[in-house]
């Protein structure tokens, strides 16, 4: 990916995270996976690594989150709303904290994936059709201020300001499960993948 780009902007979130909580076996590991998925050349499971650079490219909030949240429903093979929350709940744990306790960076750890992935996926929806963004998304919320600090974020906190940080967290360890948990060759079959989400 850094051929390509002479760029990352990435969050404020994932700029402080780095590497905390990875070993260098762990890194080694999700390299050396993206680039056997971006090598075999297979456009469904490429092109979530796609969508994933091209978003930390992207300085526009929206177009990102409309990015990560497409990939991970690519991922999940979801579709609908309904099964978008149900397999990402079932895969990485309802109740399993967006922002991992191990990050060791300023994000409060209280939104679990439960709270967020139905709201993601009707963001991402809404974004997609060219339709009105919902109020809930861009109002301010002042309830978000300790959430996401001013002196970070530049501005007043925003629930797609959460969104957006939440999308790539949950995409980043969707991917880093699928390849350290050695994942990837059902991952590249349509057929066993289907099956394996169906079924969890």
């Amino acid at each position: 990916m850094t051929t390509r780009f002479e760029e990352f902007l990435g969050t404020p979130w994932s700029r402080m995270r780095g590497f905390n909580g990875m070993t260098s076996a762990e890194v080694e590991s999700i390299t050396n996976g993206i680039s056997s998925i971006v090598e075999q050349e297979n456009i469904r499971t490429v092109n979530p690594i796609r969508l994933y650079e091209h978003g930390l490219v992207s300085q526009d909030p929206y177009i990102r989150i409309l990015l990560w949240v497409t990939a991970l429903d690519s991922v999940l093979m979801a579709v609908t709303k309904e099964k978008f929350e149900n397999r990402l709940c079932a895969f990485l744990g309802a109740n399993s904290q967006v922002f991992p306790l191990e990050d060791g960076v300023f994000i409060k750890r209280s939104t679990v994936v439960g709270d967020v992935a139905g709201d993601l996926f009707e963001l991402r929806s809404e974004l997609a059709h060219g339709r009105a963004i919902g109020k809930k998304f861009w109002e301010v919320r002042e309830d978000l201020r300790d959430l996401l600090n001013p002196s970070v974020y530049g501005s007043v906190p925003r629930y797609r300001m959460l969104l957006e940080e939440a999308a790539l967290s949950l995409l980043s360890r969707v991917l880093r499960k699928i390849i350290l948990e050695n994942m990837l060759s059902d991952f590249s079959s349509t057929k066993i993948w289907k099956a394996r989400l169906a079924s969890s």
